[in-house]
């Protein structure tokens, strides 16, 4: 990308995802990984309702809500070990 700031938008990502899957195809897509700075709202928005499947690092200071309702703070979370995984969560709401 051609990105003087040194880092992307949501819209300069989706933008190369979408020429990404006009030469490959969505089909040979199995994971979208990103860094914290990666994340934003209209950009995992674009992720689920384009059906891409993805991992995201998340910052300690963000609340996530589990599947069963419970909200932690994910420096607590991180208090028992260093890494942990959660699938179909919620972050900040």
């Amino acid at each position: 990308m051609d990105n003087k700031s040194g880092n992307s938008n949501c819209q300069d990502r989706s933008d190369l995802l979408d020429k990404l899957i006009k030469v490959i195809g969505k089909d040979r897509i199995n994971l979208i990984v990103g860094d914290r700075k990666f994340i934003g709202i209209n950009w995992i928005k674009y992720l689920k309702v384009n059906n891409i499947n993805y991992c995201m690092r998340i910052p300690k200071s963000h609340l996530i809500t589990l599947k069963n309702g419970e909200v932690f703070l994910i420096s607590n979370l991180l208090i028992i070990k260093k890494e942990r995984y959660f699938q179909d969560c919620m972050v900040d709401g």
